[in-house]
């Protein structure tokens, strides 16, 4: 074997061996880099559903020791003693399914205990003394906040959580003397079942919830869902009272994809297996061809030099032979050439016996070459020849002889079988193009460059990629620009990766680099060279592949965007505010320099949002950012927590409290003037102002949430102050809560009680005869005797007791009905009782109502609810199918208010309706404002119209009557027929009338 022929034998394996391992290296490149971007998702998503569990679990313990402030409130008001302790904690404990025990611990000795029942052992137990608990009480005495202990065992026995809330009582001088603790205890793990930590694991997560003891500084396990360690988890804070806690979760399968990751390599690999392939099988074909040609070359010299040994040149050659004597056109031939014509039958000089039996298709260039021959001219063809169904190339070539001395000369000629040269030809042309076709499919831009870093190649997506829309061709790619990714510096021509591979040898995969094109787009690209070496190790070219990432580079920066900006705004979210706030508070630690919290809320930007529609109102939230943004200084931070609120934190105000708050009420005083001009939006002016709270932090002085309900409870107030102004947080706002939430212990007692009765106000006709009633509900405290229900109504809605309270009502007002049903002078009343929003859209309303006419055998004829205008608007379909069910029934609906809310022909066509109630804001001025009698006047004939009865309510004066039964209104409630009473007096007046 020749030299030339191993080194195309070896050339093909290391072309492959190269294309294979630059392919393995750029697919395990990229694997790599999608893996941890599915990372950063699924770590994003567990951190996610982690602060979803730790929300709830953080409420519901808030929400069970928030029992210690009801029992300090009772300190407080017993200046020290609390009697009948044992009567008020079963009255309490009820309301707080989680709360196994309270306590009173004066001087933080535990006094008393209910139940006194298997907690007879805590009694007489010295917090402040106690080995295992002195740490956690002493931290509640010292910080006089509410502090969440635990869990730890049980004096009692079991293991439990303890709430200690220090008692402050002022002494004769007025000074805050330590009274003692106010106590609640949890058992565990049952005070941690209703926050549904086992959901963690049904959803594919291990979890373990633990904290820091602060006695002994080690990690303490609260509840896991199994013993193992968890890998590398998510760790979510639970703030908690005076303490933290944390909720870390793993998925159970770990975070790792061994079936993608074994998809994904054997992708790559089989890709760099299959270039592999194609790059050895375009050498050895160029190989073939190599071969071939100097096959050719050594059997012509062969020819040539051994004229003595024609016979067997010829048949080693397969070249046949034939002479011709132009002017008898006689012909004869070598052996050789009979065997490639076969043997010739038919006239000696013919076209025949020197081509053969030729193709018809090629007989016109034959007979051409046969004329040239009679002229003694050379000719050089190649034909086909078609021996039965044999079909072969033939090549045929004549050299006229010299004329010799008597005038004649005979002509020589060659004849060769090429058919074998034209297969290899066809096969070599075949395989060319089945690598050029693949190479062009590829969805990688593929470069081949020689030693002169001349480009010798380049494929489909290696043009689209640097050309764009307008590729101008290999001279040119010199004047492409090009900068490294990282820092933005230009390229420069030496540092490109092909010349670096060429001039160095240097092998550079997975460069990011950022490229203009010739039309003008940029793009992100993956950059990778790799020298090709011949047998010496001189670098004979380079292979350059490259991968357009600009897409893949977008959907990275949206995860991040998603994760912590707001999408409508640009804003940072609620996330990264907190983080920020978090890093602020670290910072002025360390300065001592103040930051202020302003938090800003739209005033009436749901009425803009419901006039002009949901896309008006995102195009003003957008221009609110855009102000804001111009407000605040370059290192101030401002975000969107939700809707229409937003925040903005200043640093680094001032170490004096004084200055900071100066300066923090100059930024919301600019503001206010910033947001307050018109926004122009569609062609049209809207106005829209801001109402800021304000709050100042040093530190770690409050929790980051505290600090956001600071600023939040401070933008309330300003609200409450007429809108569009400032205010900073007041401590007594911390009271108003206080006393919300001892009305919301009351109204829970109440309902146990029994403290709340019905009242009921006639209703009568034009002939002043009663009719039937609304029911109102009423609240009798033993205390502060009769509770306004505009001051008990909105605790009720907040807390959600208004849903026992509405089941109440309901029931109340039945049984009553069945009362009045038993005498024929009441049988013919009805009774209007109001149902709430909260109770309406609960999906158990009709089977509830069904059930109560059921159990009291009221008649659903003379019952008639009244729903509200604004309770419809959500879901009118959901309302009407609720109305209708109970509509089937003979449950009777009645619209209250109406007119003061969004009144709307298109609904109110669709609901199941009886009767339209005007609102007494319209009665009272009826005669006296022409605005309010028209509105009147619209709504009673509204109803006649659509078949509906009407009711006025408020009417006070008979003038008042006379007007709206003048214009069509029979049915009317107000002082002027009776105030709310009892049922006996209801009854009175309906005999007094009649």
């Amino acid at each position: 074997m020749t030299h030339s022929s191993l080194r195309a034998a070896a050339r093909p394996g290391v072309v492959a061996a190269v294309v294979f391992l630059t392919a393995a290296i750029l697919g395990a490149a990229a694997i790599a880099y999608f893996e941890q971007q599915r990372l950063a998702l699924a770590r994003a998503d567990a951190a996610a559903l982690a602060d979803d569990f730790a929300d709830i679990l953080e409420i519901q313990i808030d929400r069970a020791l928030s029992v210690t402030y009801a029992l300090a409130a009772l300190v407080h008001q017993g200046e020290g003693r609390i009697d009948g302790f044992e009567t008020t904690a079963r009255a309490l404990l009820p309301f707080y399914e989680n709360v196994q025990a309270l306590y009173l611990a004066p001087e933080g000795i535990v006094r008393q205990v209910s139940p006194l029942e298997t907690n007879e052992a805590v009694l007489g137990l010295n917090l402040l003394e106690d080995p295992d608990q002195r740490t956690e009480a002493r931290l509640a005495r010292d910080t006089g906040r509410l502090t969440l202990a635990g869990p730890f065992a049980l004096v009692q026995g079991g293991e439990g959580l303890v709430g200690r809330l220090p008692v402050f009582l002022e002494d004769a001088q007025g000074n805050p003397l330590f009274w003692g603790f106010t106590m609640a205890m949890l058992r565990t793990p049952s005070a941690l079942a209703p926050a549904g930590l086992s959901q963690l694991h049904e959803r594919g997560f291990e979890f373990a919830l633990w904290r820091t003891d602060p006695s002994s500084g080690a990690v303490q396990i609260i509840e896991r869902s199994s013993p193992a360690t968890l890998a590398d988890p998510v760790n979510q804070p639970v703030p908690l009272p005076n303490a933290t806690w944390t909720l870390s979760v793993s998925p159970i399968r770990g975070w790792s994809d061994p079936a993608g990751l074994a998809f994904k390599g054997a992708s790559a690999v089989s890709l760099a297996l299959l270039l592999a392939a194609l790059a050895g099988l375009l050498v050895k074909s160029k190989g073939d061809r190599e071969r071939l040609e100097d096959l050719v070359r050594e059997r012509t010299t062969q020819i040539r030099a051994r004229e003595s040994e024609l016979t067997r040149a010829q048949a080693v050659a397969k070249v046949g032979s034939w002479t011709m004597d132009p002017a008898s056109g006689r012909v004869q031939r070598s052996a050789e050439t009979e065997r490639i014509l076969g043997p010739h039958e038919g006239q000696p000089c013919t076209t025949q016996a020197l081509f053969g039996p030729v193709h018809p298709d090629d007989r016109e260039i034959t007979e051409q070459a046969w004329q040239a021959a009679r002229a003694g001219e050379p000719f050089d063809i190649c034909y086909r020849t078609l021996n039965g169904e044999r079909l072969s190339w033939l090549r045929a070539r004549l050299e006229p002889a010299p004329t010799a001395s008597n005038g004649r000369g005979c002509s020589v000629g060659t004849l060769q079988d090429i058919t074998e040269h034209r297969a290899a030809d066809a096969a070599l042309r075949e395989s060319e193009a089945f690598l050029n076709s693949v190479m062009e499919i590829l969805p990688v831009g593929i470069w081949f460059l020689n030693a002169d870093g001349e480009i010798r190649f380049i494929n489909e997506a290696g043009k689209r990629i640097w050309g764009g829309t307008r590729y101008v061709g290999f001279e040119r790619f010199s004047e492409y620009k090009a900068w490294w990714l990282d820092s933005g510096k230009p390229i420069e021509p030496a540092d490109w990766a092909a010349t670096r591979a060429i001039s160095r040898g240097e092998t550079s995969l997975g460069e990011q680099i950022e490229i203009e094109c010739f039309d003008g787009t940029r793009k992100i690209v993956l950059n990778s060279a790799v020298p090709l070496r011949g047998t010496d190790g001189a670098v004979t070219g380079v292979v350059v592949v490259n991968q357009d990432i600009t897409r893949d580079k977008a959907a990275e920066e949206e995860i991040r965007r998603l994760a912590f900006f707001d999408p409508l705004t640009r804003l940072p979210n609620r996330r990264l505010l907190l983080e920020h706030l978090a890093h602020a508070q670290a910072k002025s630690a360390r300065s001592l320099q103040e930051g202020a919290l302003l938090f800003i809320d739209l005033d009436n930007f749901k009425t803009l949002n419901d006039t002009y529609g949901h896309e008006t109102g995102d195009l003003l939230l957008r221009q609110v950012a855009e102000r804001l943004n111009g407000c605040v200084r370059e290192g101030d931070t401002v975000a969107r927590l939700g809707g229409d609120e937003f925040v903005v934190m200043l640093e680094d105000l001032s170490t004096d409290p004084k200055e900071a708050a100066a300066h923090a009420e100059r930024t919301a005083e600019k503001i206010l003037a910033q947001l307050n001009p018109p926004y122009r939006i569609a062609e049209q002016s809207h106005h829209s102002t801001p109402s800021i709270g304000i709050t100042l932090f040093c530190g770690h002085r409050e929790s980051l949430e505290e600090v956001l309900k600071r600023a939040d409870l401070a933008m309330y107030q300003a609200k409450g102050a007429g809108r569009n102004t400032l205010r900073f947080f007041n401590p007594e706002m911390h009271s108003v809560l206080a006393r919300r939430a001892t009305l919301e212990v009351d109204l829970r007692q109440g309902l146990l009680d029994g403290q709340f009765f019905l009242q009921y106000q006639p209703q009568v006709d034009d002939n002043d005869k009663v009719t039937g009633a609304e029911a109102l509900l009423r609240w009798r405290h033993p205390q502060r005797g009769l509770v306004s229900p505009g001051e008990f109504i909105p605790v009720a809605e907040s807390s959600g007791l208004i849903l026992p309270l509405g089941q109440w009502v309901l029931e109340a007002a039945a049984r009553q009905l069945a009362v009045w049903a038993r005498h024929s002078e009441t049988s013919h009343l009805s009774l209007a009782v109001n149902i709430s929003a909260r109770q309406f859209r609960d999906p158990h309303f009709v089977e509830q109502v069904l059930r109560i006419i059921g159990q009291t055998g009221a008649n659903p004829q003379r019952l008639k609810l009244e729903i509200t205008e604004s309770l419809l608007l959500d879901d009118i379909g959901d309302a009407v199918a609720t109305m209708t069910a109970l509509k089937s029934h003979g449950v009777g609906f009645s619209l209250d208010d109406f007119g003061t809310g969004y009144s709307s022909l298109s609904y109110l066509k669709r609901l199941p309706l009886d009767q339209l109630k005007i609102d007494q804001s319209f009665v009272r001025d009826v005669l006296t404002d022409p605005n309010d009698a028209a509105i009147a006047r619209t709504i009673v004939a509204l109803a006649q119209t659509l078949g509906l009865g009407v009711i006025a309510e408020g009417v006070e004066t008979q003038a008042q009557r006379s007007f709206l039964a003048e214009h069509g209104c029979h049915a009317f409630q107000g002082y002027l027929f009776g105030r709310p009473g009892g049922a006996e007096d209801l009854l009175a007046q309906s005999q007094s009338m009649a």
